[in-house]
């Protein structure tokens, strides 16, 4: 009988943290006498993490060494030129960096391109040193010193250095006359370099966050010595690891797009290298997120300038992306995404101008099977395509070898390709290769076939379900066909993601559309607030309240096109420069602004309703929303009192302060239960954890959130569905063009006078009486934004408290906390985090503890929005300042709580050899279960048990099948 016993599998609850691991309790596997096999029995294995490895040897002993691992589950944050383009656009970077420190404990390691255009600055500055002998980098000093100024930050210690150093190389150009590659390397690299030091000095002195800027090239990224465009080396993996285990609890700013090769010259990763920056880093940590900050929502279904309605699609695997990206999609570069997709790691594409949208997720897999036959449609256009037929006998041998042989030997790479035994018809992409390479290459191919080229074709490829190519292939040629477009070649990839055809490049729009409009239940989406908003623009008050929103560059726009018909895109784009695409895009997602497509041109024009309403506003053809009701009047000072007391009932309500006979109405209370605030519980309502993060908004956010609420789900009653919820949007803005303190009459709809008793409950308008045929609105009525129904950030930076804003505290260095207030409601809210010890008639006094603040994280707030509320409510004897020990300890106490991570986990021991433990890892990783492995042991997600299972027991689970 053979004793053999290879492998020892248990399940359970796994309890994980990130540094190595320690297994309480070896399990040994007895083996079956009625086969040479050995069963795995299933355990619960305890595993925990400590600040030490502990390896375990064949005799039961353990040795300790030092761990290398990491201890912080981190996430990547990646931003482009354009999230970079001036100071204001760095302090909403520092914001969304702020926000995922604040929302996940996370520190994020961020990823920097050059700040706007440097990038194409220097390699103008280098021409200019080289051809004319003028060394000038005004433009590139401009921009850096206004950022540092506009930050307060010292341009002398910040950008100085780097810039006398750039100076110093465009002297040597001008006098050597060279610009070689490696030369051109070095000079771009300026760009990114002065971008981290300026957001790394930014973070620091301004947002309170332990910061430090890195060089790629400091932090283990190793290239050969292909300038221009390097490739990363495999050794890079490991340096980048070893280089980010010693720089934790910190957040790491680092330089996209440039490295070193190993002689040490700075060399450049070309097109998409800051992405693959980034997704390099997240792969060698295993991080859980690597985000590429852009100017769109996401990967789009397809070209939002041929198809206006496009919109983001919300998961795309590694697979479906690279076949868009090839195929013409502005999405991440195939290079970059390859680290990413070959160590599991998702990448999410989101909108640093639109935060608030999820994005695009990249994963390797979809977790459940996608009913879309067609995913995107993308569009590569100027394409050639070339017919070969070979001359000699049918069937002879090598011609495709010899075929390829010449394209190999030019590097042209072929696009779309189809085959018969003698003939071969293939697209090439013409940016390949110039006029004079064509030549070449067509007499070349006419030694051993006839050959002909046709230019202008264009590639739409549709990325889809391919085990519905049929049903694909039919309804796609039936569209095209009646429209009267010939289909010359189509190609189905053999990565099975895509089915591509090609078309000439003049019906390559109609082409788009018309499959666009074909498959629009799935790629063509509106949202029910974008809807909402577009019905509402007959009404000039919902308009003048949505102009209010805009950016100035979107304003300037709609007042420039606002008395004309159209204006060429060309036009928009000399006016604004880079700054039209982003503000145009935005314009047309809110359905403002309309494209037109002629010919080759696209002409824009404003939403005909939208425009009609501000020309009626400008030209003071609006009258007043409501009736006056003539000498009355009531004082401002008892409406503001009143709107304070109504808000202050709701708030404190949601912290149990509320006094007998002062509570909120019923239809408010049964509104905060529906929106998640309260839960309702035996002996009354408890806040919830949405409740305390409610506490911590800005007013006009509360407000807008309650109305919003009100709008899309407890508006839903049978007596009021006469009144829509548009005209219930339309009258709440209309409220923005009364006075306080005058006498408004009532309208006669129902759902209106319904309305208005929400309103009234809010603080938001008053009634004298039930019967009134009059309402009063109050300040607080009058102070609202729509930018907070439209996801924008709201004007007010008051925190909610600020209703009774008589706060100031003082923190010592020893937690000590002085609070100078006579509000109760503000001593409660402070109590969530503070321990309070005695209160005098205008002061408090408690103190920071470790429990405080872990019974503040346990109701959902984060250490980031207690020490903002803290900063935000200092006395001037502070200067707005916290100790930073007493910062440094808040964080710390909250990132104890993340120091364990609990899963169910299958643990693999005993293995036969080495190379059999590698193929498990493997295998695991290609799975996405991959957890954590040493020398011995392997670790994997319980979920992978069966494939687990089959692949280390092939024989067993085809006979147990």
């Amino acid at each position: 009988m053979s004793s053999c016993c290879a492998f020892l599998i248990t399940s359970g609850p796994c309890v994980v943290k990130k540094s190595p691991v320690v297994i309480h309790k070896r399990l040994s596997v007895v083996p079956c006498h009625r086969t040479s096999k050995t069963y795995p029995r299933r355990w619960s294995c305890s595993v925990t993490w400590e600040s030490a490895t502990q390896s375990t040897h064949r005799d039961g002993s353990v040795e300790s060494k030092q761990s290398s691992d990491k201890s912080l589950d981190r996430v990547v944050c990646k931003f482009g030129g354009s999230s970079l383009a001036n100071a204001s656009r760095l302090k909403e970077v520092g914001k969304l960096v702020r926000r995922q420190l604040e929302n996940s404990q996370r520190y994020p390691i961020v990823v920097l391109s050059a700040m706007g255009s440097t990038t194409n600055e220097l390699l103008q500055a280098g021409e200019l040193a080289l051809k004319e002998g003028i060394v000038d980098i005004s433009s590139i000093r401009k921009r850096a010193y206004d950022a540092c100024e506009e930050l307060h930050l010292s341009k002398e210690d910040l950008v100085d250095p780097l810039l006398a150093t750039l100076d110093q190389l465009l002297l040597g150009i001008k006098f050597i006359k060279e610009l070689s590659p490696r030369t051109k390397d070095y000079l771009v690299s300026f760009g990114e370099r002065l971008s981290v030091r300026i957001f790394a000095a930014y973070l620091r002195q301004c947002e309170g966050l332990a910061a430090e800027a890195v060089d790629a090239f400091d932090v283990g990224f190793i290239t050969n010595s292909q300038f221009t465009n390097a490739d990363l080396l495999e050794e890079s993996f490991d340096r980048i690891k070893e280089c980010f285990d010693r720089l934790q609890h910190i957040i790491v700013v680092v330089t996209g797009f440039i490295a070193k090769d190993k002689q040490g010259n700075i060399t450049t990763l070309g097109r998409g290298g800051s992405d693959l920056t980034a997704a390099a880093i997240g792969a060698a940590l295993g991080c859980s997120e690597v985000q590429v900050w852009k100017d769109v929502d996401g990967i789009l279904s397809t070209d939002p300038r041929i198809v206006s309605g496009a919109v983001p699609i919300p998961f795309v695997t590694f697979q479906e992306a690279f076949e868009m990206a090839y195929f013409g999609a502005k999405v991440l570069h195939p290079i970059a995404m390859q680290p990413a997709m070959r160590y599991n790691v998702p990448i999410r594409v989101k909108n640093s101008y639109n935060p608030e949208h999820p994005g695009t997720v990249i994963k390797s897999r979809r977790d459940h099977p996608s009913d879309n036959p067609v995913t995107a449609i993308s569009l590569k256009r100027k394409c050639h395509l070339v017919d070969i037929e070979s001359t000699r006998m049918l069937g002879a041998h090598g011609f495709l070898a010899e075929l390829f042989k010449v394209f190999g030997e030019r590097r042209v790479s072929i696009d779309v390709i189809a085959t018969s035994e003698v003939s071969v018809s293939m697209t090439l992409d013409p940016k390949a290769f110039d006029t004079r390479d064509k030549e070449e290459l067509e007499a070349e191919l006419s030694k051993i076939a006839s050959v002909q080229f046709s230019g202008e074709k264009a590639i739409i490829s549709l990325v889809s379900n391919v085990s519905r190519s049929t049903e694909i292939l039919a309804r796609a040629m039936q569209v095209l066909w009646k429209e009267n477009i010939n289909v010359e070649m189509i190609s189905q990839g053999a990565s099975k993601f895509n089915i591509s055809f090609i078309v000439e490049d003049n019906f390559a729009d109609s082409a788009v559309k018309a499959n666009a409009t074909l498959w629009s239940q799935h790629l063509v989406k509106s949202p029910q607030w974008l809807e909402q908003v577009e019905t509402l623009y007959t009404s000039p008050y919902v308009t003048s309240c949505i102009f209010e929103t805009l950016s100035s560059v979107q304003k300037v726009l709609v007042v420039r096109l606002l008395f004309v018909q159209e204006v060429e895109a060309a036009v928009v784009l000399k006016w604004f420069q880079k700054q039209s695409n982003t503000a145009v895009n935005h314009l047309v997602a809110l359905k403002i602004l309309n494209r037109r497509h002629e010919s080759n041109s696209v002409y824009f024009q404003l939403n005909p309703k939208f425009q009609a309403s501000l020309q009626d506003l400008i030209l003071c053809k609006v009258p007043s929303p409501f009736r006056r009701k003539p000498e009355s009047s009531i004082d401002v000072t008892f409406l503001s009192q009143y709107s304070r007391q109504c808000w202050n009932q709701i708030l404190q309500f949601l912290v149990g302060l509320e006094s007998p006979g002062h509570e909120p109405s019923m239809r408010i209370v049964q509104v905060l239960v529906s929106s998640g605030l309260i839960e309702q519980v035996k002996d009354g309502f408890r806040i919830t954890r949405k409740g305390f993060q409610f506490l911590l908004k800005d007013i006009q956010e509360q407000v807008w959130f309650i109305l919003e609420n009100i709008l899309f789900s407890t508006w839903s009653k049978e007596e009021v569905k006469s009144f829509s919820r548009g005209q219930l949007a339309e009258f709440l803005f209309e409220l923005s063009f009364c006075a306080s303190g005058v006498a408004y009459c009532r309208k006669t709809k129902t759902g209106q006078e319904e309305y208005l008793h929400y309103l009234a409950d809010l603080g938001l308008v008053y009634l004298s009486s039930f019967d009134d045929d009059y309402f009063y609105v109050t300040p607080l009525g009058l102070t609202r934004s729509l930018g907070c129904w439209l996801g924008e950030k709201s004007s007010s930076e008051s925190n909610s408290s600020d209703i009774d804003d008589d706060c100031q505290i003082i923190v010592e260095t020893n937690f000590r906390v002085y609070v100078y207030t006579n509000c109760t409601f503000q001593i409660t809210l402070l109590s969530l985090f503070i321990q309070f010890l005695y209160r005098l008639p205008n002061m408090a006094v408690g103190m920071i503890t470790r429990d405080s603040i872990r019974a503040a994280l346990d109701n959902g707030i984060t250490a980031q929005q207690m020490i903002t509320f803290l900063q935000s409510h200092m006395h001037p004897i502070m200067k707005g300042r916290l100790p930073i020990t007493v910062i440094d300890q808040i964080r710390l106490w909250e990132a104890q709580r993340f120091r364990v991570d609990a899963k169910n986990a299958l643990l693999l021991d005993n293995f036969e050899n080495r190379t059999q433990l590698e193929k498990a890892c493997e295998f695991a990783k290609q799975l996405g279960v991959y957890l954590w492995s040493n020398d011995d042991i392997l670790v994997t997600e319980e979920a992978a048990q069966t494939s687990m299972m089959e692949m280390l027991f092939p024989t067993l689970s085809r006979g147990s099948a």
